[in-house]
């Protein structure tokens, strides 16, 4: 009788198990309460569907080819290191974004004052896992204003 018998020390299993019972119960008790609310119930409930679809959408992506997903993803990491340049350099429309599995080439004509805080500036860029510089420097152009003084120039 020794080998078979579990000795319980401190609490009742009955005990522990109807408070789980009771805890899961309540746990769904409470779910159906935020999901059938008749205020703000069916926009939940729309919204709850909205993701499990997306899910559902995204479990066929290992599937895919693999480089079809890079692509979207490297024109994604341009625009967000594009729309970023365009805050810290005066003329963002002469360089040139390539991107390739989160690593980006950055190309094109900058002056040397703005060069590095460029390359600072990509770096920093959510999803960008190195940097090629493939910059042409120049001289501070002296015959291209800074845009503060063309905005300032303007005819109002």
């Amino acid at each position: 009788m020794g080998l078979f018998r579990q000795r319980v020390t401190g609490t009742n299993c009955l005990t522990s198990s109807a408070s789980g019972v009771f805890i899961i119960g309540a746990l769904c008790g409470s779910a159906l309460m935020y999901l059938l609310d008749p205020e703000k119930g069916h926009h939940r409930r729309k919204m709850l569907g909205g993701k499990v679809r997306g899910m559902v959408g995204n479990a066929g992506k290992s599937s895919r080819r693999p480089d079809e997903g890079h692509v979207a993803e490297d024109q994604v990491l341009i625009e967000r290191v594009r729309s970023q340049i365009g805050h810290v350099i005066s003329y963002p429309k002469d360089i040139e974004i390539y991107a390739s599995s989160g690593r980006i080439l950055v190309s094109g004509r900058i002056s040397e004052d703005e060069a590095e805080i460029l390359l600072e500036c990509v770096r920093g860029v959510k999803g960008v896992t190195e940097v090629d510089d493939d910059l042409e420097i120049t001289p501070n152009d002296l015959s291209r204003p800074p845009l503060d003084e063309l905005v300032d120039q303007r005819p109002m």
